[in-house]
């Protein structure tokens, strides 16, 4: 049986646990807080709570302890005056303070828990305040009752307010036990000879704009970002900008920011001074604090509107070159950041390559209006990290945007180059909480007899017969989303679609506004089709889960799909992000191939967004915890098996689940160390099963992970890898089984993963970030045989070369390192001592021939900053 302690802290700083199947619901009426004078006098809030229901969370519901949670009512203050109450002075914190609480109920704030009495926690800043806090009970699941929550709100220069008193309801989520659904039954470490369905709910997340913060300066490429730790930002007024289709209504400044514990937060050093790219001139009137997707009319209250410039002739996307996937090295970087109130970022360019080279970097806001550009001088095998936020006080604006990152030669026109890398972090200064991952690359070709090839190095890229490869998805995939109302408001950056899409410009490496439009597909965990609709995107277009596939998601977790309809784009992609509190997770959506390309034995080097088999990595160490999720998108319902295995593949535990078509399930791996899983990191695989347990294809599975550290209240995530099942065919080639077809392991066997190489583009330097004991800097190697049992697991051998150098260029290591099944390791434990101090970037090649199946994973953290992902792989 789980440990409940556990499990509470868990759920009580992971939201994302919350049930996932909750029926629609009325919302409850906030709570205003008000003063009794004009001048002072007590705190008033108005309505009374009375009774609150909570509702069972399915995910975390055991006999002997089960959860129910509510994020309602809310507490706001509100601006204006009301009958006899006035409103609270502007820049006043406001508190709520427990008088007297069951021991079963637990409220949390942002990080804080309220437990007990005099427990006490900032709720925000008059008059924007607008929270939600999570009230939950924990009580055997068959007991029902009233469970009472005794408050009141507190504030300088303020009597407090009368006590409040909230009755936690379960009442009505402890149903009298009927024969469907039935309840999911314990995992047991004793395989099934057939499978047992057992719905599960799964949970959900939401995106938005974070309250109002100042960036300060940041970190150079020798040290890590340091986003500061902003307690409750006083609101300033902003002027309302106009807002076009697919802009979501303006939330009022001042959403509290959740208290976090605190950070220790790395001296800055000056950012260098950059020199301004000579062929190339960036518009300089600023806009007035823009949101993305903002109509580029500017609004009637705005100080300053946007220059107006001619929309300038862009290229064709060429078919012949269109990839869905972007490269981890090449000749043009894009990276998306936010620097929008409340948040920054921090992209970070290397040079791989023998030679150094000058690379331009040119800002575009969120209509790819070009706003700053400058040129950085990169040594050979050097990195170069830029601290967005530091750029708005020169002028950037305050938005979410684009920047691109190309060699340019003496001249400053664009070049092609031996392969930039790079990566970026955005971090959320209201949530303390941060996402990131590699940039997507491009290569270059040049238009040579009527074919194009790449083009060499140093060759001027111009947009007309030297042209930059199309990035066209025909589909993408979120896997899974969490509960959107379990996670941080939309306006807090909760959850977050973002929509990238723009058009490269004839003459250059420039790149303009361009539209794309998606079919927008979306499911509930239970299968419930939720009608389909189009959302059309321009530019960097930021939005979130409910506005994209409607308030019918809300409620529960589910899946949404992105089917590209026509457009003139050269670029499309998008990224999905989610939180709760400091618990962030965010990636790149991944395509979804009709016909996965495969190679020799059946081979790959680049996993899947949808197959037949799901591998995750996962950790259940003593100060960490992992969520896995799986998604069927396929047209019937499926009986999946989970295998999870130990790191070293001695031990294992199996689980059995039916899944609706068009649903999801979440797995809680923390609640498997009872069934005998062993503590610490491992991998997992599900698969979809016969009538008798055994193995078919399915083409219908997704998934993704999050994996929280309970040491540094931190999270990260990734999209599930997916392999096909394969056969062989004519002339000594290998095509997808067919949808139920038995994989025996033999003549249809889950395609071999065997990439040759993966890249760290740039880590930051290790003394700045937490100890690697807590997880400041993980590299984690998964390396795995398959057998003739296709559901019997090994673990696998492999040696990679290293190739590391500092951000100054100097080499740190050129050795090789020897892994097998599943290993979380370190930067200082990879290239020794000489990492720490810099910044730098690291090279892995497989060395000789291995057999196994391979992944490699890069987490790095700074307090509750913290950004994790797989690492890119060459071709």
């Amino acid at each position: 049986m789980l440990h409940w302690n556990a499990v509470k802290f868990s759920v009580v700083t992971l939201g994302i646990l919350l049930v996932g199947s909750e029926p629609a619901r009325a919302q409850h009426q906030d709570i205003s807080i008000y003063s009794s004078s004009s001048f002072g006098g007590a705190l008033v809030g108005t309505p009374a709570p009375g009774v609150n229901p909570v509702f069972r969370n399915d995910a975390l519901c055991f006999p002997t302890a089960c959860l129910f949670s509510s994020t309602d009512p809310g507490i706001i203050t509100p601006s204006s005056q009301d009958g006899g109450f006035f409103p609270v002075a502007p820049g006043t914190d406001v508190s709520i303070e427990v008088v007297a609480i069951d021991s079963a109920v637990s409220v949390k704030v942002g990080a804080a828990t309220l437990d007990a009495v005099g427990s006490a926690a900032t709720v925000g800043t008059a008059p924007g305040l607008h929270v939600h806090p999570i009230y939950q009970l924990i009580v055997p699941e068959d007991e029902a009752g009233q469970y009472a929550f005794h408050f009141r709100f507190t504030a300088p220069g303020y009597e407090p307010s009368q006590t409040f008193t909230m009755l936690l309801s379960n009442e009505g989520e402890v149903p009298t036990p009927t024969p469907t659904p039935t309840p999911t039954p314990a995992p047991t470490a004793t395989p099934s000879p057939s499978p047992t369905p057992s719905p599960e709910a799964t949970p959900a997340p939401t995106p938005s704009p974070g309250p109002t913060a100042e960036p300060t300066p940041s970190p150079t490429p020798t040290s890590a970002p340091t986003p500061p730790v902003t307690p409750s930002p006083s609101p300033r007024p902003e002027p309302t900008p106009v807002l076009p289709p697919n802009t979501p209504t303006p939330i009022a400044p001042g959403t509290p920011t959740p208290t976090a514990a605190p950070v220790t937060t790395p001296s800055a050093t000056p950012t260098p001074t950059s020199t301004p790219v000579p062929s190339r001139t960036p518009v300089s009137t600023p806009l007035a604090s823009p949101t993305p997707g903002a109509s580029a009319t500017p609004s009637p209250t705005a100080t300053a509107a946007p220059t107006v410039t001619p929309t300038p002739a862009t290229v064709a996307p060429i078919a012949s070159l269109a990839r869905s996937e972007p490269r981890a090295r090449g000749d043009q970087l894009v990276f998306y950041y936010d620097a929008r109130e409340g948040f920054t970022s921090f992209l970070n360019v290397a040079n791989p390559g023998p030679l150094p080279v000058d690379v331009a970097l040119e800002f575009y806001d969120f209509q790819l209006v070009l706003r700053q550009s400058s040129t950085h001088a990169i040594p050979a095998g050097g990195t170069k990290t830029i601290d967005v936020g530091s750029l708005v006080t020169s002028g950037l604006p305050r938005s979410a945007g684009l920047a691109t990152a190309v060699a340019v030669d003496g001249a400053g026109m664009p070049v092609t180059s031996a392969g930039l890398a790079g990566n970026f972090t955005v971090a959320n200064l209201g949530t303390n909480s941060a996402w990131g991952g590699p940039a997507p690359a491009r290569r270059a070709f040049r238009k040579t007899a009527g074919r194009y090839r790449p083009a060499a190095v140093g060759t001027v890229i111009d947009g007309d017969s030297v042209v930059l490869e199309p990035l066209l998805p025909e589909q993408l995939d979120v896997a899974t989303y969490y509960n959107p109302s379990t996670l941080e408001p939309a306006e807090s950056g909760g959850h977050q679609l973002i929509f990238v899409s723009f058009a490269d410009v004839v003459g250059g490496a420039g790149i303009a506004a361009e539209t794309s439009r998606w079919r927008v597909e979306a499911s509930r965990n239970d299968g419930t089709a939720i009608p389909s609709s189009t959302w059309t995107a321009r530019g960097v277009d930021v939005s979130d889960l409910l506005r994209v596939a409607g308030d019918g998601i809300d409620g529960g977790a589910g899946r949404i799909g992105l089917v590209a309809r026509p457009s003139a784009a050269t670029v499309r992609m998008a990224f999905f992000q989610e939180s709760l509190g400091t618990f962030a997770t965010g990636y790149r959506l991944p395509p979804v191939l009709a016909s996965p390309e495969t190679g020799p034995e059946g081979e790959t080097g680049m996993p899947h967004a949808r197959g037949d088999q799901l591998v995750f990595f996962f950790d259940a160490g003593a100060a960490a915890t992992s969520f896995l999720n799986v998604a069927n998108e396929g047209d019937e319902p499926l009986d999946i098996l989970l295998r999870f295995y130990s790191s070293d593949f001695s031990a294992s535990v199996e689980l059995m689940a039916t899944i609706p078509n068009g649903g999801t399930r979440t797995f809680d791996v923390g609640a498997l160390r009872s069934e005998g899983l062993p503590e610490g990191p491992g991998v997992a695989f599900a698969v979809a099963v016969d009538e008798a347990g055994r193995p078919i294809a399915s083409h219908a599975l997704a998934g993704n992970l999050t994996v929280a550290n309970l040491a540094t209240n931190s999270a990260w995530g990734a999209p599930a890898v997916a392999r096909v099942a394969v056969q062989s065919s004519a002339g000594d080639e290998y095509v997808p089984a067919g949808r139920g077809d038995r994989v025996d392991g033999t003549t249809v066997f889950f395609e071999p993963l065997r990439p040759k190489n993966a890249d760290l583009a740039v880590y930051y330097d290790p003394a700045t970030l937490e100890a690697p004991e807590l997880g400041g800097n993980r590299i984690i190697f998964v390396s795995f045989d398959d057998s003739t049992d296709p559901l019997a697991m090994r673990a696998g051998q492999a040696t990679w070369r290293l190739a590391g150098s500092r951000s100054d260029g100097t080499t740190t290591t050129a050795d090789a390192y020897a892994t097998s099944g599943v290993e979380a390791t370190h930067l200082a434990a990879l290239a020794g001592a000489r990492v720490d101090g810099a910044a730098g970037t690291l090279h892995f090649e497989v060395e000789g021939s291995s057999d196994s199946n391979l992944m490699v994973y890069f987490v790095e953290s700074l307090g509750t900053f913290a950004t994790g992902y797989p690492l890119p792989t060459g071709e």
